[in-house]
């Protein structure tokens, strides 16, 4: 299991760049952002395919517009990531515990939602 060091990192980077990792078909370092306990319920060909699962419903995606830091509560974050994809604008809700991994991840108009337990 490959985990990232993120601890100093401000959360609102960790999401961008994992939602970048993701954009630019760069799974196994985009799966790195993940908890342990998320890792270990998501491999990176899951990943994959969750993503390209959400573009078919979104179309491709086009960019990332803005980061937003929405609040903290205890050792968790929410961080709201706004994207823009052919045919839908919105924002993907990720998750980050105390040492900014990533323990749930909320895409847009997803059928099979990408979910974890901390």
């Amino acid at each position: 299991m490959c985990i990232r060091d993120s601890t100093d990192t401000a959360p609102s980077k960790v999401a961008s760049q994992f939602v970048r990792a993701l954009s630019t078909g760069q799974y196994i370092s985009a799966r790195s952002f993940l908890s342990p306990s998320l890792q270990r319920e998501i491999s990176a060909a899951g990943l994959q395919a969750r993503w390209q699962a959400l573009q078919r419903e979104t179309g491709n995606f086009v960019t990332v517009n803005r980061v937003i830091e929405a609040g903290s509560e205890g050792d968790q974050h929410l961080v709201l990531v706004n994207t823009t994809f052919n045919r839908l604008t919105d924002n993907l809700f990720v998750l980050l515990d105390a040492n900014n991994l990533i323990f749930n991840v909320d895409f847009p108009n997803e059928p099979e939602k990408l979910r974890g337990g901390k």
